[in-house]
C-alpha cells in the first residue's frame, strides 16, 4: 500500500510538472505572437511614413501584416481551445505552427522528457519481467534455444526441420501473429533483436541502473 502511494504520488507530481509546462509553453506562445504582431505593425507604420518613393513597399508591408495578423489570429484560437487534458493538448500542439522559437523549443524539450520517461518506464516493467523469471522460466527459455538451433542445424544438414512441432510447444510466445514457417520465425526473432538493441541505445545509463 506504501508503495502504490508512493507511485501515485509520483504520477500525479509528473502530470501537474506537465500542466505547469504546458501553461509556460502557452503563455510564451502568446507573448510571442503578440510580439511579432506589434514590431510587424511598428515596422508597416515606419514604411507608411517613408514617402510617396516608399508607397509600393509600404503596401507590400501592409499586405504581410494582413497576413501575418490573420496566422496570429487562427493560433490564437486555437490557444484559446486546447483540450484540458495534458494528453488532448500535447496531441493538438503536435499539429500546431508555433510562431515563437522559445515556444517551440519549450514544447520540443516536453516531448523529449516524455519519451524518455516512457523508454524508462518500458524499461524497467521489462527489467522486472526478467528479474521475476523462475529457474523453470529459464530452463524453458534454454529449451527453447536448443530446438530452435536444432531445427537450424536439420537444416544445415539437409533434413527436414520440424518447424510445427516447435510452433505447438513454445507457439504462445509470438503471440497472435505467429510465423509460417522456419524463415519468417528467423526474421521474427532478428526484429525483436533489432528493436531491442535500438531501445538499449537509446537508453541513458541512469535507466540501466
Amino acid at each position: 500500500r506504501r508503495r502504490q502511494d508512493l507511485e501515485r504520488y509520483n504520477l500525479d507530481s509528473l502530470f501537474e510538472d506537465i500542466r505547469e509546462r504546458l501553461r509556460d509553453i502557452v503563455q510564451a506562445e502568446r507573448e510571442g505572437i503578440d510580439g511579432r504582431v506589434q514590431e510587424a505593425r511598428e515596422r508597416a507604420a515606419g514604411d507608411a511614413g517613408a514617402g510617396p518613393g516608399s508607397e509600393m513597399d509600404a503596401g507590400q508591408m501592409q499586405k504581410l501584416l494582413e497576413m501575418l495578423e490573420e496566422r496570429a489570429n487562427r493560433n490564437r484560437e486555437r490557444l484559446d481551445h486546447l483540450p484540458e487534458s495534458p494528453g488532448g493538448a500535447i496531441q493538438e500542439l503536435s499539429q500546431y505552427d508555433f510562431m515563437d522559437q522559445e515556444a517551440h523549443r519549450q514544447f520540443q524539450e516536453l516531448l523529449d522528457m516524455l519519451k524518455e520517461r516512457m523508454l524508462q518506464n518500458y524499461f524497467q516493467s521489462m527489467k522486472q519481467q526478467l528479474q521475476g523469471l523462475t529457474p523453470q522460466d529459464m530452463t524453458g527459455l534454454q529449451q527453447m534455444l536448443g530446438d530452435l538451433n536444432q531445427m537450424l542445424h536439420d537444416r544445415t544438414m539437409g533434413q527436414q526441420p520440424d518447424f510445427q512441432g516447435f510452433m505447438e510447444k513454445y507457439g504462445p510466445l509470438f503471440g497472435e501473429e505467429q510465423p509460417g514457417d522456419l524463415d519468417e520465425l528467423l526474421d521474427h526473432l532478428a526484429h525483436q533483436m533489432a528493436q531491442m538493441q535500438s531501445l538499449l541505445e537509446s537508453m541513458s545509463l541512469q535507466m540501466c541502473r
